[in-house]
């Protein structure tokens, strides 16, 4: 029997498999026509064999090639790949900013779920399966209509060939502009940041600005200066983790600034002095932590309290001079910083907190007040250098103060 003469169930040939059962139909129920014939002679078309979703795809294909279907991508598949693409870019683009910010791994790690996000999605978006979804969502339509409207308008009128003779296909051009999305998200940001910025927010209720973060860019300049104005107000302090881990060599700082947060300079190893500002009263804890080239520093006398882990791990610290208006050396301030040899505890100290000079090997002169009343856990301990020292009596000396240390205690 010639294909004009098979049946096809209710409707005319090509019609959708998935309009409503009746005869010739699969008897399984699903609306694919099985037989070529009706009547007790009916027999089975091979053609049709399988099971309902194996006879759409014969169906399906058969259809494409009709209308000279080769394996492009359709309309409908190259604009939900590009709304993917460009999705993925704008999120790639934010990871950047945030990478000047210093956000952090985590972030990072966002990124790479994005991208392995991004291909498994890319790589499941099929025109087979595409219209066989549409086909199916609307079964009162017939196929060669559904597959025609879905298709041809994406398909080149004539083939095309290149200089050696191989086929070019119509989209050829979509992986590249897909790929110059993705490298626009990585480079804009970037030229948003070519040069660093200091960034500012309002203090004081407006009377003054402090200052809120530091983002290096492109063109990174080891040097940094903040200035003493900002909008025409004065720039009066500084936000903890401005300079965080950032390559630095140089910073100068405004003798308007009056505080400096916690970690404000931690992790910048290319700093090797600093010359703090002439009204500083705050510096706080783990300001200078791990500035590992830092080899000497002034405190000003304006400094009322210097936070816990200030010099922490300044491994190149070699001379201190402490301000004269404080009144205790908090917890692991000089902890580990193994270059520094000597140190004058100001009048009017009272107090040397737990580890506050911990591994201080090369330490051998400690000038304590006598105003000091307790020393705490660890505070000279594994001071390996230190042989001697002279406490005040009636000072509180932690018994673990110079555990580790080969010191004798002189007292006066």
């Amino acid at each position: 029997m010639n294909e004009q003469n098979q049946n096809y169930g209710p409707g005319m040939p090509g019609q959708n498999p998935y309009m409503s059962g009746g005869p010739g139909m699969n008897p399984t129920g699903g609306g694919i026509p099985v037989y070529v014939s009706q009547g007790p002679d009916a027999r089975v078309e091979p053609y049709y064999a399988g099971t309902e979703e194996e006879v759409l795809g014969k169906l399906l294909k058969r259809e494409l090639e009709k209308i000279g279907y080769k394996g492009e991508e359709i309309a409908p598949i190259r604009k939900k790949k590009m709304v993917l693409t460009a999705i993925f870019a704008v999120i790639t683009a934010i990871w950047v900013i945030l990478t000047k910010f210093r956000a952090g791994g985590f972030f990072t790690f966002l990124e790479i779920v994005a991208l392995i996000l991004y291909f498994i999605f890319l790589h499941s978006y099929d025109t087979m399966d595409y219209v066989e979804k549409e086909v199916k969502a609307r079964p009162d339509d017939d196929i060669s209509n559904i597959v025609a409207g879905l298709v041809a308008g994406s398909l080149a009128t004539e083939e095309r060939f290149d200089s050696k003779g191989r086929p070019v296909k119509a989209n050829r051009f979509d992986k590249w502009i897909r790929l110059a999305v993705i490298v626009a998200g990585l480079l804009i940001p970037r030229f948003l940041f070519i040069t660093p910025h200091i960034m500012y927010e309002k203090a004081e209720g407006g009377r003054s600005y402090h200052v809120r973060f530091y983002t290096a860019g492109w063109i990174d300049d080891k040097k940094v200066e903040i200035p003493s104005m900002h909008k025409g107000k004065p720039v009066t302090g500084m936000r903890g983790n401005v300079f965080e881990g950032l390559e630095l060599k140089e910073i100068i700082l405004p003798d308007t600034m009056e505080t400096i947060r916690g970690h404000a300079f931690e992790g910048v190893t290319g700093l090797t002095n600093i010359d703090l500002p002439e009204n500083l009263t705050y510096l706080g804890g783990g300001a200078f932590k791990d500035c590992t080239s830092l080899n000497e520093i002034v405190l000003p006398d304006t400094l009322t309290d210097v936070g816990g882990e200030t010099f922490s791990g300044c491994k190149s610290l070699e001379s201190v001079v402490l301000p004269s208006e404080i009144t205790e050396i908090h917890g692991n301030t000089f902890e580990n910083c193994s270059s520094l040899k000597a140190i004058e505890i100001p009048e009017g100290v009272t107090r040397i907190g737990g580890h506050a000079f911990y591994g201080c090997k090369k330490l051998a002169d400690v000038s304590v007040p006598s105003t000091v009343r307790e020393i705490g856990s660890s505070a000279f301990r594994m001071c390996s250098s230190l042989e001697t020292i002279e406490l005040p009596n009636g000072c509180d000396v932690n018994y673990r103060a110079f555990k580790e240390s080969p010191t004798e205690i002189h007292w006066y």
